[in-house]
């Protein structure tokens, strides 16, 4: 009787649970790891693994509430029949708008965009999927208020400038995975640096930053977040057509297992350029030199990112790029030939490229209320100068140029210059009670080499000895030098040591309000020690809408080439300045923020007052540009963000900045725009396939310079967006209204192009198209 009974016993238990298991994904079939799993009135639970499984054994009822929920997903409530084994397939419905979104910029840490201390705006990566962007500069024109794009022409080639909130890009700071960016062309940015192939958000700072970022962050801060494997295996290739800004080429592959995950990611972008403008043919004594408003250049990129995990606790991270860019530029050239002359265009003698090599390790311990992190970088930017034909022929002009077309050409490639920046970073995160503090030390070192490079019919080698520098002669042309050192035409290199100590307090105070308060001293080669600090406070007890005041104190320590720049070789002589003072900043904001599921806003007021802004001066008198300080320039307006999900399908996104400035050197206030309007509208044809995205920017009036004006124009983009799970296919039509500036057909006198300064140097209408396939 006793056997029987324990029989029975064991029957009955075994009726009087079931199990519970399914798989989860969101609406495209993706697996999703680590959602929440629950029954209400349940205290079980569990989370899905990385096929988006799951396994839960529960007490037997004739009906429970499940209820599924993960960061970024809607919460998925259903009630089901509990009295028997169930198999459920569950979809989850991406929150575009989610309040619980993660950022790490603002706070160094990462926080809940909505309890950030500071005004965040974030790019993700369906904001780029439903896109055809093809920069980062593009992106962030059209998804930040305040953002503005101009172009200058210098070293042979065009560049672009940008500006936040009325500051160059010199003042804002750009981080890849929260490592700063500091590679740079003619003293300024390279942007295809920047790629977005594999973006997981781009967060987005305005205002000062320096307190947690140190120098160049006046402007506020941009960090290009990569996206990391959540799937055993994934790859993607893409093709992206959009000429004549470019073609871009791209591979991606990625490999994530429970200790080990892999990114490798290649991507090739090139162009044959274009020019906006009648003739901008320059001559200088050989033939016509072309300088378009887009130099024909091809980039190629590789990137590999390797990520060790143990016991969840201990995390390593090893990170790799490497970036090389050509840059093409064209003369025009003759020859006699039967006593007359041939006329022809090649490439110029002369043509830049760079290389950009950067290094990453970080190292982490996580425990429960602390996080220890050690973050080792390091950037070697290579700048030279290629030459086809560096050959040992006469300086007389018909036989180089008869050697130009011949079929013995000599290229060579030297390097003229090197820039190195090297860091380590110490930062130990931690809860003491009510407090979220951030403790860290930061060391860096900057560097900078500058090299002659000698003409091939040069005697380097006088009397026995190595020539140390340059001849420059009253004759330029006669110089010995094909390409000098910018520090007086000597081999030299400039060192920059920098350290740091900061500490950062966030605490809540009555009614959850938030204050946060960051503080860095600074200690650095040339200047006084510094100590910079910012405050911030926020009310969260008007929900569902957030205010915060922020100030902050902030400062730009000038450049190595800022400092020592003696480029006797161009023209007009660039000379640096080593009295230059750093530049500090004020800057107050006061934002309103609003996020809920499908109706999001941010209403900010900011002013911000820099002292000793660091500016290049053209002395036309001196005829040289020399670096110096402006006492006091003045940037203040407001930015308004709005954006709303209709009907769980289609979006509209809407900013809107007004920006007023004011200096003693109006100058300094030049490319600035008071009014610029961006829109963004998708509209769904067919739920999670078939898209129609309208992009509309429109920017004010400009001031070029003193006596220029440049118009307001208004650009629209078109684009349909087709996807499937394995399948990506976008095809649009760029700029449909075909605007371009009329100023650039005017001519001058000399018969060519009167002026550099467009209000937009976008190519026209156009056709682009991308396509992926992916897994």
């Amino acid at each position: 009787m006793k056997i029987y009974g324990l029989y029975f016993f064991l029957l009955s238990v075994s009726f009087s649970s079931v199990i519970i298991k399914g798989t989860i994904t969101n609406l495209k079939g993706d697996f999703i790891p680590d959602a929440n799993i629950s029954f209400q009135n349940y205290t079980l639970g569990t989370v899905s693994d990385m096929s988006g499984n799951f396994f839960l054994e529960i007490e037997e009822k004739d009906e429970c509430a499940l209820v599924v929920s993960h960061i970024g997903y809607e919460i998925f409530e259903k009630k089901i029949d509990c009295s028997i084994n169930q198999s459920l397939n569950i979809n989850l419905i991406d929150r575009t708008l989610n309040a619980n979104e993660i950022v790490i910029t603002g706070d160094r840490k990462e926080t809940f965009i909505k309890d950030t201390p500071v005004l965040t705006h974030v790019v993700t990566s369906r904001d780029l999927e439903n896109s055809a962007f093809s920069s980062v500069k593009d992106v962030l024109e059209m998804s930040l208020p305040n953002f503005q794009t101009s172009m200058s022409t210098h070293a042979n080639f065009t560049n672009s400038n940008i500006k936040v909130q009325g500051l160059s890009d010199k003042n804002i700071l750009f981080l890849i995975d929260g490592a700063r960016v500091s590679g740079e062309f003619s003293g300024m940015l390279d942007f295809d640096m920047l790629d977005i192939s594999n973006v997981e958000r781009i967060e987005i700072v305005d205002g000062g930053m320096s307190s947690l970022y140190g120098s160049s962050a006046i402007g506020g801060v941009v960090n290009i977040i990569s996206k990391k494997p959540i799937k055993p295996f994934t790859y993607k290739i893409s093709y992206l057509y959009d000429s004549p800004i470019g073609i871009s080429k791209n591979l991606n592959f990625g490999y994530k297992n429970n200790i080990l995950s892999y990114v490798f990611n290649l991507l090739e972008n090139s162009t044959d350029g274009y020019d906006l403008t009648m003739n901008d043919q320059v001559y200088d004594g050989q033939g016509g030199t072309y300088f378009k408003t887009l130099e024909k250049n091809d980039n190629i990129s590789f990137k590999h990112n390797l990520g060790l995990k143990f016991k969840n606790r201990y995390f390593l991270n090893l990170k790799y790029k490497n970036y090389k860019k050509d840059i093409y530029v064209y003369e025009d050239y003759e020859t006699p030939i039967d006593g007359g002359f041939e006329y022809y265009t090649a490439f110029q003698f002369e043509m830049p490229k760079v290389e950009d090599d950067r290094f990453g390790l970080s190292f982490k311990i996580k425990n429960k209320e602390s996080l220890l992190t050690i973050d080792y970088n390091k950037e070697k930017y290579i700048k030279s100068n290629f030459y086809f034909n560096y050959t040992n022929v006469s300086n007389d002009l018909f036989t180089y140029n008869f050697y130009n077309i011949s079929e013995d050409l000599i290229p060579r490639d030297f390097v003229s210059a090197v820039h190195e920046n090297e860091s380590i970073n110490f930062q130990y995160n931690f809860k003491l009670e009510k407090h979220n503090l951030t403790i860290g030390a930061e060391l860096t070192e900057d560097a900078y080499s500058s090299f002659n490079i000698y003409k091939s019919t040069g005697d380097r080698f006088d009397a026995g000895y190595i020539q140390e520098e340059c001849d420059y002669p009253t004759n330029y042309t006669l110089t010995d030098c094909e390409e000098a050192s910018i520090f007086g035409s000597k081999n030299d290199s400039k060192l920059y040591y920098r350290k740091a100590l900061y500490l950062s307090d966030t605490f809540s105070l009555i009614n959850d309000n938030v204050v946060t308060f960051s503080i860095r001293n600074v200690k650095s080669d040339y200047f006084e020690d510094k100590t910079v600090f910012s405050f911030g406070y926020m009310l969260k007890n008007h929900q569902p809408y957030d205010i915060r005041f922020n100030y902050s104190k902030g400062f730009r320590t000038p450049s190595i080439k800022e400092l020592f720049y003696n480029f006797e070789g161009h023209i007009p002589m660039i000379v640096g300045n080593p009295d230059l003072l750093p530049s500090e900043n004020d800057y107050f904001s006061l934002s309103v923020d609003k996020r809920i599921y499908n109706n999001s806003y941010s209403f900010e007021f900011f002013y911000n007052d820099v002292q000793n802004l660091i500016k290049d001066f053209n002395d036309t008198e001196a005829g040289l540009i020399q670096y110096i300080n402006i006492p006091n320039v003045i940037l203040s307006g407001f930015n308004c963000h709005y954006e709303r999900q209709m009907n769980n399908k289609n979006k509209i996104k809407f900013l809107f900045n007004y920006t007023d400035s004011y200096s003693q050197n109006s100058e300094l206030l030049s490319m600035i725009s008071k009014y610029s309007l961006r829109l963004n509208y998708l509209y769904t044809l067919i739920d999670d396939q078939l898209f129609l995205s309208t992009n509309v920017k429109y920017s004010d009036k400009k001031r070029a310079s003193n006596n220029v004006w440049l118009e307001a124009y208004t650009i629209a983009d078109i684009l349909f967006v087709f996807s499937l799970d394995t399948f990506d296919l976008k095809i649009g039509r760029k700029n449909i209204f075909n605007y371009k500036d009329d100023r650039r057909l005017l001519v001058g006198q000399d018969g060519y192009t009167a002026t550099d300064y467009l209000s937009t140097y976008d190519p026209g209408r156009r056709y682009v198209f991308q396509v992926s396939f992916k897994y």
